[in-house]
């Protein structure tokens, strides 16, 4: 392979290696946000369908609500061991080790 096109590659896979870091640096504390305002959505229920609200949890109803409540808090948890295997790089499975 020319050196040029080796080192054009290389580029490409650190470029895709420091996306990936960004969106998982924007997206793991994001998910627990959005849980948060999920659980209060849930909680919600009884009085949503009451005044006519339609929100989530009373479209898709209580288990859909719990679970997508568990996937937004379990997410960000097994989102690092995953996208360091999909990246090859063990620096994502540190905080912010996005290098």
């Amino acid at each position: 392979m020319p050196a040029a096109r080796k080192a054009a590659a290389d580029s490409a896979a650190a470029m895709r290696s420091r996306s990936l870091c960004a969106w998982q640096v924007a997206a793991r504390p994001r998910s627990l946000w959005v849980a948060a305002l999920a659980v209060n959505n849930h909680r919600d229920i009884a009085h949503d369908r009451l005044v006519g609200r339609r929100t989530f949890a009373v479209v898709a109803g209580e288990r859909s609500s719990a679970g997508l409540y568990a996937a937004l808090l379990l997410g960000p948890f097994l989102m690092g061991p995953l996208m360091t295997l999909w990246a090859d790089s063990a620096s994502l499975l540190l905080p912010l080790g996005c290098s």
